[in-house]
């Protein structure tokens, strides 16, 4: 759907030599619809929310509420929590259904 431009892509990243990879992995791959937001991402971004869809490529220590709060009723989330991938999927305002996916090994999110 990005490619067709029928969705938008955030991009949060904390350290700038991914923000260089991240810029360069996806002009490659003729995205059209993103920016990359150099900052901390474990704590969400709420000036955007809410999203269809939340992919967190790393650890965790607890379920990351911050960016529960930030899904679309219906939207997903796939997040490393410690050795296990979970997919959240948001159900009602307070109700979310939690699903162990995989064990997994990620680096720690850094979390301010």
């Amino acid at each position: 759907e990005l490619l067709k431009g029928k969705g938008f892509l955030f991009c949060v990243e904390r350290i700038k030599g991914l923000i260089e990879i991240a810029k360069t992995n996806l002009s490659s791959q003729k995205f059209r619809n993103y920016k990359i937001i150099n900052e901390d991402g474990s704590k969400g971004l709420s000036k955007e929310a809410p999203f269809d869809r939340i992919i967190v490529a790393a650890s965790a220590k607890k379920l990351p509420e911050e960016l529960m709060g930030e899904l679309k009723i219906g939207g997903l989330m796939v997040v490393p929590v410690g050795d296990e991938l979970l997919s959240i999927r948001r159900k009602s305002k307070d109700d979310f259904e939690k699903k162990f996916e995989a064990f997994v090994s990620f680096v720690s999110l850094f979390e301010s």
